[in-house]
């Protein structure tokens, strides 16, 4: 059950299995089935109506599922001194069914999800997973804390985050944002765009809307999405762009990070005038934060 940042039509039940979770269609679907069995029933077909009336028991699954984090932690963390209160004086499915080892898949928003939890979107178990090494850490006295195992990690100069909201009917805001994704990667390789290159990563090249294997039996594509590198007239590498299409909302998402100073605003100015005002997407996306930051 969630209740997260999402709008609140957006919150509800999730379904997981060890083998994956269910896609918005599948529970649609399932909705749907289920909506047509109860007026079946409240009509007398079927069942006639009849049958035993439901039961119904309150269960406190919090308590049980805290429960089954404190062990996970105690277990983990084996105290030498605090067995049972660890914390005293102290966050791929379709790669690894194809053969390709997997442990974490992680959203552009930073959300993380790990192979050893059935890749749950669990923020609660990934934050035992931070309290465990930093336990660990501790213990080991290891200085500067869990933030010690990214100290070496490279930062962007710049990183911003802009959003189009498609105009037009809810009804057709997916196929709509697909257009939009499909016309920039179009743009590219039919040289419109000089300077930008699409980009891959190491073996799973990003092809036909999502980052995908040489699999044989392709899962359906929530949301599409690519990213392209930018070099300036100098072949001076400035950065990337993500383009991608929001399964939550009738939005497209631009995600910039430059190496540079004033990096980003060069790619989206390059991005706005020779890509959203020529290609036409300007004309069903609305591209108002976007004019206002290259302003």
């Amino acid at each position: 059950m969630t209740a997260s940042h999402l709008p609140y039509t957006r919150n509800g039940l999730k379904f997981f299995t060890k083998r994956g979770g269910l896609s918005s269609v599948e529970v649609e679907g399932i909705c749907d089935r289920a909506a047509r069995k109860y007026v079946a029933r409240k009509m007398g077909l079927g069942g006639g109506g009849l049958g035993m009336p439901p039961v119904v028991m309150r269960v406190d699954l919090m308590s049980a599922y805290a429960q089954h984090l404190r062990d996970i932690i105690k277990e983990r963390v084996a105290h030498p001194t605090h067995y049972d209160t660890p914390l005293e004086g102290f966050k791929g499915m379709q790669l690894n069914a194809d053969g390709v080892e997997t442990h974490v898949m992680m959203e552009t928003t930073g959300h993380g999800a790990l192979r050893e939890n059935h890749f749950l979107d669990d923020g609660a178990y990934m934050v035992v997973k931070i309290i465990i090494e930093m336990v660990r850490m501790r213990l080991a006295g290891l200085e500067g804390g869990v933030g010690g195992l990214i100290r070496d990690l490279e930062e962007p100069a710049e990183s911003v985050l802009l959003r189009m909201d498609i105009v037009g009917e809810p009804k057709s805001a997916k196929q709509r944002g697909i257009e939009a994704v499909e016309a920039f990667k179009k743009y590219i390789e039919e040289g419109k765009l000089s300077g930008w290159v699409l980009d891959d990563c190491g073996d799973c090249s990003v092809d036909e809307g999502c980052l995908v294997d040489n699999n044989d039996h392709p899962i359906d594509v929530d949301a599409y999405m690519y990213r392209a590198k930018f070099y300036d007239e100098s072949q001076r590498p400035l950065g990337w762009v993500h383009i991608r299409q929001s399964v939550h909302n009738p939005n497209i998402a631009l995600n910039l990070q430059s190496c540079v100073p004033g990096g980003c605003r060069s790619m989206a100015v390059d991005l706005f005038e020779r890509f959203l005002l020529t290609s036409g997407v300007n004309e069903f996306v609305d591209t108002s934060e976007v004019q206002k930051f290259v302003k």
